[in-house]
C-alpha cells in the first residue's frame, strides 16, 4: 500500500491556514475542566507549515473520530 501526500496545496491555499488555526484553537480549548496550570484560553496566533514537506510514517490506519483526534 502506498500513499502520495501532495504538500503544496496546503501551503498555497489561502483558506487552509486560518481554518487550521481555528480548528486547533477550538480543539485545544475543548477540555472541561481545564488543568489548573492553564488559566485562560489557548489561542493559536500563527501557524507556519514551512517550505520543506515533512517525511511521514504511517503507524496506524483506523477510523477518525473526534475522540481520537
Amino acid at each position: 500500500m502506498a500513499f502520495n501526500f501532495n504538500w503544496s496545496p496546503l501551503s498555497t491555499d489561502a483558506s487552509f491556514l486560518p481554518r487550521a488555526q481555528e480548528l486547533l484553537t477550538n480543539t485545544l480549548n475543548r477540555a472541561d475542566p481545564k488543568p489548573t496550570i492553564i488559566v485562560d484560553d489557548i489561542i493559536i496566533n500563527e501557524l507556519n507549515l514551512g517550505d520543506v514537506p515533512p517525511e511521514l510514517e504511517i503507524l496506524e490506519i483506523s477510523d477518525l473520530t473526534e475522540d481520537r483526534f
